[in-house]
C-alpha cells in the first residue's frame, strides 16, 4: 500500500470516527473536554471541540501533527475564531473535512 493512500485511509478513519464521537458526545451530554482519546496509539487520535489552550496541551503530550476540522468553515464564530487563531500559533497544518480539494 502506498504511503499517500495510507495516509488518504487514516484520514477517513479520523474523519468517520470524529462525526460519530462528536455526534454521540451531543446525545449524551458529555463535556468536549472529555472526549479526546487514540484511536490508534501514537498516530491518529479524536476529539470534541477542543480549546486552544487544549489543543497547545494535546500537541506537546501526543506529538499532534495535523488537525482535521470536520465542522464548517464558520469565520465570525468565536470558537471557530479562536481554534484557527491557536492552531496558527502552534503551525500545525489545519485542514477543513468540508475542504473536498485537501482529500
Amino acid at each position: 500500500m502506498t504511503s499517500s493512500r495510507r495516509v488518504s485511509i487514516k484520514a477517513w478513519v479520523v474523519a468517520l470516527v470524529c462525526v460519530l464521537a462528536f455526534a454521540g458526545c451531543a446525545l449524551a451530554g458529555v463535556s468536549p473536554e472529555q472526549q479526546f482519546h487514540a484511536i490508534v496509539a501514537s498516530e491518529v487520535y479524536r476529539s470534541a471541540q477542543p480549546s486552544a489552550d487544549e489543543i497547545r496541551a494535546y500537541r506537546n503530550k501526543y506529538h499532534i501533527a495535523t488537525i482535521i476540522n470536520l465542522r464548517c468553515e464558520t469565520p465570525g464564530q468565536p470558537w471557530y475564531d479562536a481554534e484557527v487563531a491557536g492552531v496558527s500559533r502552534l503551525v500545525i497544518p489545519y485542514i477543513l473535512g468540508t475542504d473536498r480539494r485537501r482529500w
